[in-house]
């Protein structure tokens, strides 16, 4: 099954029905632009509705429990709103972006998900010490100070965050910019997107420039492996499995802090 461009539909299934009729090209059109803007509208809206929510109730909220909960919500929005895009056109979810695919390419997923995420460990351990610390400073915020909070890190970091982002990037936006693109053009504009969003940018110095270059290429990476496999799965494993590398040794150094 194709799972990017025009000719891209998902297999018929007996829940589903007969395949239903193609839709008229400007139709189609409509439909792909319109998803592009509503998905991150809603979304934001979702996390905004939280945030305002929870500061007029003034609850005795720390920073942590902000920072997690807001990322939370946000990635179950964005699933949510992308599986409710797919199912006004009749679609289902694990049917369309989530199947099967090529086995071989989830078993490559998970060793080239940790491999790149040591090569960016090692490109940003050969920036200056000051720039290092820079960036260590900056995502404090992140690091866990609890065994709770590094469960819900983890939690995030390496389910909630891999399939929101998969299904935004690979699925909707990789796959509605390929009817009107190349793929090579799609991928590169959606990794772009992809690593602008994380707003590394936007730190001043070279630091989140660095940053920002290596998800860059992280995007290019999830985009040949979601087309090579045909499925979102392997990208999907990819991106949990080079989370988890990156979040693991905080949590590690954690628990060995508690304990000792």
């Amino acid at each position: 099954m194709a799972v990017w461009g025009p000719e891209a539909e998902p297999r018929p299934t007996p829940e589903l029905g007969p395949e239903p009729e193609p839709k008229p090209r400007a139709q189609r059109t409509a439909e792909s632009w319109l998803d592009l803007i509503l998905l991150p509208l809603l979304s934001v809206g979702l996390v905004g509705a939280l945030i305002v929510g929870a500061a007029r109730m003034s609850l005795p909220l720390d920073d942590a429990v902000i920072l997690y909960g807001s990322m939370t919500v946000l990635y179950v929005a964005i699933i949510f709103v992308a599986a409710l895009l797919l199912r006004f056109r009749g679609l289902r979810l694990f049917q369309t972006f989530l199947s099967a695919g090529k086995a071989w390419s989830v078993w490559l997923a998970v060793p080239l998900g940790v491999v790149l995420a040591l090569c960016a460990s090692g490109v940003i351990e050969l920036l200056p010490g000051d720039v290092q610390q820079e960036l260590i400073e900056r995502n404090a915020a992140m690091m866990p100070d609890t065994l709770t909070q590094a469960v819900a890190l983890f939690f995030v970091a390496a389910l909630l965050a891999p399939l929101a982002e998969e299904l935004y990037f690979r699925g909707h936006m990789l796959r509605l910019m390929s009817r009107h693109m190349s793929f090579g053009v799609s991928a590169v504009f959606s990794a772009l997107l992809f690593s602008l969003v994380h707003g590394h940018i936007l730190s001043p110095g070279i630091g989140g420039m660095v940053l920002t270059f290596i998800i860059f290429l992280l995007g290019i990476a999830l985009a040949l492996v979601a087309r090579w496999g045909g499925s979102l799965r392997a990208p999907f494993v990819m991106h949990a499995a080079y989370n988890a590398t990156l979040t693991i040794p905080g949590v590690y150094l954690l628990l060995t802090g508690a304990q000792t």
